[in-house]
């Protein structure tokens, strides 16, 4: 209590000559006596520099020295120091002692003024009625205030006057009256003492001490009481801001260290003591050096020393280096560092906010191990190359050791495992791990979801307790599969693992498309460069076949066109060997009729048998009427002879094609190659095309040699399908249709002479012109065994569809039994077998009765059927219809003009076409006369 203290001082020292200067030498009061020994006047002296104002120029810095030591001394001593009169000289001198705690000096003149009259309680009005800051009040021994004063009423509702001259309990409430009148007795008995009241919601602090005469008798009592309001609010605000700085040190999310202006730690919190493992007890009071790691304490030094002046958050040293701090056992951690600089009460302190940065630093470390193992990611040429990368990233750069990679399979729906660490195939007993299906599994969720799964314990999710891992991290690669990454113990996966492992699948996805994309480039050139070579050899095969085509034009044998056949595919740069074959007779072997190139012995050691289960593609080819292809020879080798003694010959590749027309098979062309896969579907289809009109090649010729021929075979059948017009006629009327000529047109209608014998020739013709596919029926005449007809057929019909293949149906003949026969001519270029697969493929119901010699045509009758072949379509009609219409007997049976009609043609056009065929013929047959001739 300050104030107090220097009221005290100064009433205790004189009533006269006295005044009290603060700690800076400022008059804060002075008597009138003290004033007028200066010669100024007491208001203005008040506030003015005392050293200035009473001590002469020469005396000043002694006069300050003085004060100074008085003013800091530890035990209460005065000293004299001299004042100036009117003209600056030293007058006189003054006594300077010190007030007990408090900053201030009290003063008196060592010869005062002589005394002045008045009461003995006026001296001290006017110090009381000015004292600051606080009220002053003194009583009698009846605790009757005689004087009050101060400048703290002006805080109160209450003034000086309502208080003096009343006794203590008239004053004050009883309960204020109550603590001060038992002090009020022990000043009166020369105690001091204190109290704080708290009036009107204001603090004061009261001293109550003895006012004493200058003998030393206690006269009177005072009460000093100064408002403490706002400094007790202060101060409680003040311990309410350091506790509250303190709570948010204490209860800060992060270490917080502060230290002084001289470095030395003053405050940290428990993250701070768990930070370095250090208690506060034994780092507070230490410099902070001792937290930097040994050997760098003058990195540290200059980085203090940049942050103290720059503020601001650092990880770095001044020379780049990572800042870290030394545990108590020697760990080194890195930190990063946030630094601020506050006054505090006149101090300068240093806060520093450490982070504990480590799991930032190894996911930094980890990522730019990534980046680095990018390298090899981005150098992966295939899938798998990329998987094994993934998993050796993740097992160096975050050591875990279980790891796989599944891409996955959309053929079978699965998440298959590509690449996958040693440990997993520990877990598996050194087998594949499993694939993993999209359904009920964390891994299929994850790759459908494309978002990251997780199971922090498989035991939680039904697993066995002994499982050999706790859980897993399951990270989807886009559309191409998922990571794995398990743990064995319950520790899962922290979240930076986890963002890791994601960057690294997105990276994966990068180099997955990428690969994706050139493997598709290579197999898009793989397959431009094969269909290019494919393109080159159908152009040559093209080649080769216009050139057959050109062949079978003039081909007059079957055997001269398979030898040509095989001669140019032997000779393609793509084949190496080629021969043709037909079925025997019986049709249970092939028999080679032609072949080319070099097969070394190879047919030779062949069994062509049909019925042979391990037989060669031609064979295959020629049972099934079926294209068999073997792409690679060598592959199953031991289990079939042919592909042993083909792949010692070199040949590694067959393509059998069977030569068929409209059912028949004619033979088998097989080619050889000394490549794989050498006949890829283009070739295969050119090939097949090549049989195709080989076998309508072999049909031309065969017919052709059937007209040729003199001698052939006559084959009786029984048929029972009804399927033809005339066959169905034939069967329930029982009659018989000789043949005599037949002229087929490409749109497979023909025109039909027949000799009908039937015991009802009206019906017969009745039935056949109601028959389905039938045109028309025209009589031409009657003959010894029957009427002759010309029949119109609108589509094909028995005869036709055995024409095409160069049988002639000699005649139909209906049975008693119900069913019909039919009488085949077969030329002798034609085996009997063929024609027996001919008939039965056409009719599957036909049954061969009997086979017969065919009897020798005369010799000119390969020339007439040379000359019908030069013949126009309407110029053989004309032949036709008067030949059998009885044109050329006598008398006609037919006259011209009603042949023209039948024709639909005039008489002139009629006579026209006649005449040129007879031209014709007659040039054949006198032709060959003279040269036979």
């Amino acid at each position: 209590m300050p104030w107090a203290t220097a009221l005290e001082s100064l009433l205790d020292a004189s009533p006269r000559g006295v005044f009290l200067l603060d700690a800076d030498g400022t008059v804060a009061f002075a008597d009138e006596a003290a004033a007028a020994a200066l010669d100024e006047d007491e208001r203005t002296l008040v506030g003015r520099d005392w050293y200035r104002t009473a001590v002469p120029e020469p005396h000043r810095t002694n006069a300050r020295e003085a004060f100074e030591a008085v003013l800091e001394a530890d035990e209460p001593t005065s000293t004299s120091v001299p004042v100036r009169s009117a003209d600056d000289r030293p007058a006189a001198t003054v006594s300077l002692e010190a007030v007990p705690d408090a900053e201030f000096v009290v003063g008196r003149f060592d010869a005062p003024p002589a005394d002045q009259a008045g009461a003995w309680f006026d001296p001290y009005r006017r110090l009381v009625e000015s004292f600051p800051n606080g009220i002053v009040t003194l009583f009698d021994e009846d605790h009757r205030f005689r004087v009050v004063g101060g400048t703290g009423f002006a805080e109160l509702s209450r003034s000086p006057e309502e208080i003096e001259g009343k006794q203590l309990g008239e004053a004050f409430p009883d309960e204020n009256a109550a603590v001060l009148e038992p002090l009020f007795d022990a000043a009166l008995d020369g105690e001091e003492n204190a109290v704080t009241l708290t009036p009107e919601d204001r603090i004061f602090e009261v001293r109550v001490l003895p006012l004493r005469t200058a003998t030393g008798d206690v006269a009177a009592g005072m009460t000093v009481s100064q408002d403490a309001t706002g400094r007790v609010e202060r101060q409680s605000e003040l311990r309410e801001a350091r506790e509250h700085y303190r709570a948010l040190i204490e209860n800060a999310p992060v270490p917080v260290f502060v230290a002084d202006g001289d470095g030395e730690l003053v405050e940290m919190n428990e993250r701070a003591e768990a930070l370095v493992g250090r208690r506060r007890a034994d780092v507070l009071g230490e410099h902070y050096l001792t937290l930097a790691p040994g050997g760098e304490e003058d990195r540290y030094r200059a980085l203090f020393e940049d942050r103290v002046e720059n503020g601001g958050t650092r990880r770095y040293t001044l020379d780049g280096e990572q800042m870290a701090v030394v545990t108590g056992d020697g760990q080194r951690v890195p930190v990063e560092s946030s630094v601020s600089v506050v006054e505090r009460d006149g101090e300068t302190l240093i806060h520093a906010i450490v982070k504990d940065i480590s799991e930032h630093v190894w996911y930094e470390t980890a990522l730019e191990e990534l980046h680095e193992n990018a390298g090899d990611l981005v150098l992966a040429e295939d899938e798998a190359e990329v998987a094994q990368s993934i998993v050796d990233t993740v097992v160096d750069t975050l050591d875990r050791p279980f790891v796989s990679v599944n891409l996955f399979d959309a053929e079978a729906e699965l998440l298959r495992p590509v690449a996958y660490s040693a440990a997993v195939t520990d877990l598996v007993d050194g087998s594949e791990p499993p694939a993993l299906e999209l359904h009920d599994c964390v891994a299929g969720e994850a790759y459908l979801s494309g978002e990251t799964q997780s199971v922090d314990d498989v035991r939680l999710a039904g697993a066995a307790p002994d499982a050999p891992l706790r859980g897993a991290v399951v990270v989807p690669i886009d559309e191409f599969g998922v990571l794995v990454c398990g743990h064995a113990d319950e520790t899962p996966l922290e979240r930076e693992e986890r963002r890791l492992l994601e960057v690294l699948a997105r990276n994966a996805e990068t180099v997955l498309d990428r690969v994706r994309r050139e493997q598709e480039l290579r197999r898009q050139e793989r397959e431009l460069t094969e269909q290019t070579e494919r393109l080159r050899q159908v152009e040559e095969l093209n080649g080769h076949i216009r050139a057959l085509i050109q062949l079978a034009t003039r081909a007059e044998t079957a055997a001269e066109l398979a030898a040509e056949t095989c001669s140019l595919f032997s000779s393609t740069e793509s084949f190496a060997f080629a021969w043709y074959g037909e079925l025997t007779p019986e049709g249970d072997a092939l028999v080679p009729s032609a072949s080319a190139g070099d097969d070394q012995g190879y047919l030779g050691t062949q069994s062509l048998r049909v019925a042979d289960d391990a037989a060669q593609p031609a064979v295959r080819a020629a049972g099934t009427g079926e294209p068999t292809v073997v792409s690679n020879v060598a592959d199953g080798v031991h289990g079939q002879s042919w592909q042993r003694k083909a792949v010692r010959r070199g040949f590694r590749s067959v393509f059998a094609i069977p030569v068929t027309y409209q059912g028949v098979l004619y033979g088998v062309l097989a080619v050889y190659a000394d490549e794989q896969d050498a006949f890829p579907t283009p070739v295969r289809d050119v090939l097949c095309e090549w049989g195709e009109l080989m076998g309508y090649a072999m049909n031309e010729i065969q017919q052709t040699n059937a007209l040729l021929s003199h001698e052939g075979t006559v084959l009786r059948w029984t048929v029972r399908s009804k399927d033809c017009p005339l066959l169905r006629v034939a069967h329930d009327l029982r009659c018989s249709f000789r043949f005599e000529g037949l002229h087929r047109r490409d749109d497979e209608s023909a025109t039909a002479f027949l000799t009908i014998a039937a015991d009802y020739p009206g019906e017969t013709v009745a039935l056949v012109e109601d028959a389905p596919g039938i045109a028309s029926v025209e009589h031409l005449r009657d003959t010894g065994d029957g009427a002759l007809y010309q029949v119109e057929f609108a589509e094909a019909f028995i005869a036709t569809v055995l024409a095409k293949y160069g049988l002639r149906l000699d005649r139909i003949v209906g049975r008693d039994d119900g069913d019909a026969y039919v009488r085949v001519c077969v030329p002798s270029t034609m085996p009997v077998h063929r024609a027996v697969d001919v008939v039965t493929t056409e009719y599957p119901d036909a049954e061969l009765v009997a086979t017969e010699p065919r009897p020798d045509e005369p010799a000119g009758g390969q020339r007439v059927e040379d000359a019908f072949a030069r013949l126009t379509d309407r110029q053989r009609e004309a032949l036709e219809i008067a030949y059998h219409g009885g044109y050329f007997e006598s008398p006609k049976a037919m006259s011209g003009g009603e042949i023209a009609e039948r024709m639909g043609i005039s008489a002139s056009s009629f006579h026209s076409h006649l005449r040129a065929a007879e031209r014709k013929l007659l040039d054949a047959l006198l032709a060959n006369s003279r040269l036979s001739g």
